[in-house]
C-alpha cells in the first residue's frame, strides 16, 4: 500500500471517529436535556383535613393513579395545597395565591365545595389561570369565570329534577325547603324554587345559617 492510500485511509478514519464524537456529544446532550427538562407543574387546591378530608385523598390518589396509567409521572407535578375545613375563603384564597405567585402554575384542578370555588373564580382571569373542577358544578360555577372549566355532573339537576318528580311524580303541592347557607345548596335550592314555580305558589323556603360539612 503506498503512502497516498495510508494517507487517505487515516483521513478517513478521523474523520469517522471525529463524526463519532460528534453525534456522542449530541446524543449526550439531548439525553442530557430531556433528564434536566423541569416537570411541569399543576397545582391542587383540595380538601384535605376535616370531616370530609377523605374527598381530597381520594381524589389525589385518582390522579397520582392516572399519571402512573399514562406515563406521566416523570414529566408532571402535582402541587398540592390544603385549602382547609370547610374552605374558609381566608384559607381558600392564600392557598391560591401561594401556587399562583410562588410556584407559578398555570393550570389547577380544584377538589373543594363551591364555596371554595366561588372565593377564587374572580382571580382566574386576571391571572390568566386555568382551573379545572370536576367536583362542584352549580350554575354560579359555569358562569363564575372564563377561565373555570367543569367536567363534572351539573347541580342544576339537582334541583330540577326533584322538582319535577315531587309535583308530576308524586303530586305535591305544598313544599318547604330546609337548606344550608352555602353556595352548593343555595345553588340547587334556586333551581328548584324555579322549576317548582311553574307548578304551584304553595312554596316556603327556609335557610339553615349554620354551614354543613358537607356541602
Amino acid at each position: 500500500m503506498n503512502k497516498k492510500y495510508k494517507i487517505l485511509i487515516a483521513l478517513i478514519v478521523i474523520v469517522i471517529i471525529a463524526f463519532a464524537f460528534t453525534i456522542n456529544l449530541n446524543l449526550t446532550g439531548y439525553v442530557t436535556l430531556i433528564q434536566k427538562s423541569p416537570k411541569i407543574n399543576i397545582g391542587v387546591m383540595a380538601l384535605m383535613t376535616g370531616p370530609i378530608g377523605y374527598i381530597g385523598e381520594n381524589d389525589l390518589r385518582t390522579m397520582k393513579l392516572a399519571l402512573k396509567d399514562l406515563g406521566y409521572s416523570n414529566n408532571i407535578q402535582l402541587i398540592v395545597e390544603d385549602t382547609g375545613q370547610n374552605n374558609k375563603i381566608g384559607d381558600t384564597v392564600s392557598a391560591y395565591r401561594k401556587l399562583v405567585d410562588v410556584d407559578h402554575v398555570k393550570v389547577i384542578i380544584d377538589i373543594m365545595t363551591t364555596d371554595g370555588t366561588m372565593a377564587v373564580a374572580p382571580f382566574l382571569a386576571k391571572d390568566k389561570v386555568v382551573m379545572i373542577t370536576p367536583g362542584t358544578g352549580g350554575r354560579q360555577i359555569d358562569n363564575a369565570s372564563s377561565y373555570l372549566f367543569r367536567n363534572g355532573p351539573s347541580d342544576i339537576k339537582a334541583g330540577t329534577q326533584p322538582a319535577k318528580d315531587i309535583y308530576n311524580r308524586f303530586h305535591y303541592k305544598d313544599v318547604a325547603i330546609f337548606t344550608d347557607n352555602s353556595e352548593y345548596t343555595l345553588g340547587i335550592t334556586k333551581d328548584f324554587i324555579k322549576r317548582s314555580e311553574e307548578h304551584t305558589s304553595e312554596l316556603q323556603s327556609h335557610s339553615f345559617i349554620s354551614y354543613a360539612v358537607f356541602c
